[in-house]
């Protein structure tokens, strides 16, 4: 892990350097918006404390770049 956070390249190369395979891989849509709004970042804190493998996360171009 590095900074805290799951980045692929940051995990040690293996044969399951990826994912722990003896569980379902869980990935967040938007972060834990069941409990904070869609991809806000305490939706994305949440998440990762909640044990999610990855983040998906929505980015939008804003009418002001």
């Amino acid at each position: 892990m590095c900074l805290g956070f799951k980045f692929a390249a940051c995990l040690p190369l293996g044969p399951n350097w990826l994912y722990n395979q003896s569980r379902p891989l869980i990935i967040a849509n938007g972060g834990s918006s069941g409990h904070f709004p869609e991809n806000s970042l305490p939706a994305y804190i949440d998440a990762f404390l909640s044990g999610a493998d990855f983040i998906k996360l929505t980015v939008q171009m804003t009418s002001d770049r």
